[in-house]
Parts: C-alpha cells; structure tokens; sequence
C-alpha cells in the first residue's frame, strides 16, 4: 500500500458508518410514526433522503360535528321525500311549490348530508370519493323523479351533467391511485440502488483515493 493508505481506508469505513447509522436512524423514526416495521427494499438511502410525510386525519370534534349535521339533514331530506306537503308546511307555505319541487329539495339535503359524512372519514379523499356516489344516487332520484313522481322534464338535463360529473371525478380519482402507486414503485426501486457520500475533504466519489461508492 501507498504511505498513509491505512488512513485513507479508515476515513471511507468511518463514512460508511455514518451512512449506515443515518439509514438505520430514519428506519426507526419511519417504525415510530408508523406503528409498523420498515421495510426490507430500500432500507438504507442517502444521505439526506425524507420520508413523505402521512395525510393529516380530521380532528375528532370536527368530525363529530360533521356526522351530527349530516344526521340532521339525513332526517330533514328523508321527512321531505317521505311527506313533503306535511314538512314542508311546517315552515313554509306549502301551497307555493308543487310535491315534486320539494322532493328535489329533500334529494339535495341528502346529497348534502352524504357529503359532510364523506368529509368526516379518516381520509383525505372522503370528500371527494362521496361526491362520487352521491352526485350519482342524485341523478338517478331525479330520473325517477321525473319517470314516475310527476317531476318536470327539465330535472333530466341536470340528472345527466350530475352523472356526468360523478364518472368524471370517479376517473380523476382513479388516475391519481395509479400514479400514487407507480411513485411509491418508483422510490422503492430507487432506494435499492446506490448511494454516494462525499468525505469530510470534499472530495467526490470519481476520487478513488478519498471516496467509494456502496451498492446495497
């Protein structure tokens, strides 16, 4: 060996060391916020590497108040479908609107307490994934408003665009699932490839004398 090679070899193992030790570090705060075991592939990465950071859940007394109104519209939309002369009057001149006028404002307060128990759910897309399905169950009751409760010809244009829209964001919802899935493939195969560290020197990894190049 050259003079001071010892030297040289001590400085790459003790680089190594602090690149094992920093993998090993966000490994176990990865376990800790996780509640789970790190996974194999992709164990150690460089030096500087960040973990995404996890979706912010609803607050508990936020996602109270929201199932509560959407339990009190619930009641409201399922009293003006059911009886919509009789809870109509209740605060309104009843005679002013047609049955079916009522029905369509009963389906919109389902449609809206369907939403707030979407946005209540432990996921960030619970809103969205509920205008989905509920943008839907609103043009079909408009449909049969229309087919079989005496409701106007015009609710058919506005149960189209409202199933229009629901396939529409099903689709963009579905698009972002993929590309969520081909990101984490994609940093999965990264973090199995390899890792550069730069000496205290400066030098690179080009300079064989003072820097490596670890695969893993």
């Amino acid at each position: 060996d050259a003079p001071g090679g010892g030297r040289a070899w001590r400085t790459k193992w003790a680089a190594c060391a602090i690149g094992l030790a920093a993998g090993s570090g966000r490994r176990r705060g990865h376990r800790a916020r996780h509640g789970g075991a790190a996974s194999p592939r992709g164990a150690v990465r460089g030096i500087g590497a960040s973990e995404a950071p996890s979706p912010k859940r609803v607050p508990r007394r936020a996602r109270r108040t929201s199932l509560f109104t959407a339990v009190y519209l619930l009641v409201m939309a399922t009293a003006l479908l059911v009886a919509p002369k009789t809870a109509f009057s209740l605060l309104f001149d009843a005679t002013e609107l047609p049955s079916a006028w009522i029905r369509v404002f009963g389906m919109l307060c389902a449609l809206l307490a369907w939403y707030y128990h979407g946005a209540a759910l432990a996921r960030p897309d619970g809103f969205l994934r509920a205008t989905v399905s509920g943008r839907l169950a609103l043009a079909a009751g408009l449909f049969g408003l229309v087919a079989v409760g005496g409701g106007p010809r015009g609710l058919v244009p506005l149960a189209m665009v409202n199933a229009l829209g629901a396939l529409t964001m099903l689709r963009a919802l579905s698009c972002h699932a993929s590309e969520d899935d081909s990101d984490e493939d994609t940093d999965e195969d990264d973090s199995d490839g390899d890792f550069s560290y730069e000496l205290p020197d400066g030098s690179g990894p080009g300079d064989s004398d003072s820097s490596s190049t670890m695969g893993w």
